[in-house]
């Protein structure tokens, strides 16, 4: 009797144990690229043929869809809220894509594990430059006012 008693307390501390740690996993934050990004772009300046630096800010956001849309700001061009025209993930691949009238900007990169670095390359005409992301911890996703291209 001694016996079947222990038998039934130890499955229950098992079941229980086992459900605490499922309901332990079912509460971890889902990785999402949600958030703002921002990295170095260095450029030629065509006029001085000097590098300067640009620095980018991706405002990202998640919809209820799972679709995910960005803003684009570029400080030192004075540019804000710019709305990029597609951002897609799939595994670990990032791709954004921005049009402008005839000017076509695309970032093509791969998110680390963690989900706080996108390492890749922002291509532009005929130039494509090393470009790295990282996430702004503080920030969780909110993509900010959105401008249409062409529009202030």
């Amino acid at each position: 009797m001694l016996t079947a008693r222990k038998s039934r307390i130890t499955g229950a501390a098992l079941l229980g144990g086992l459900l605490a740690v499922l309901a332990f996993a079912g509460c971890a934050p889902k990785k999402t690229i949600a958030g703002d990004w921002s990295g170095p772009l260095e450029v030629l300046n065509p006029m001085t043929s000097s590098k300067a630096t640009l620095h980018l800010v991706f405002h990202i956001a998640q919809e209820d869809n799972g679709n995910y849309n960005a803003t684009l700001d570029v400080a030192e061009q004075k540019a804000a809220g710019i709305k990029l025209d597609s951002v897609t993930v799939k595994d670990s691949d990032v791709n954004m894509a921005l049009n402008i009238g005839p000017a076509h900007a695309t970032f093509a990169g791969k998110i680390d594990a963690n989900y706080s670095k996108i390492t890749g390359q922002w291509s532009q005409a005929s130039l494509s430059i090393p470009l790295e992301l990282t996430k702004d911890p503080e920030k969780t996703g909110n993509a900010g006012t959105v401008v249409e291209p062409g529009k202030k």
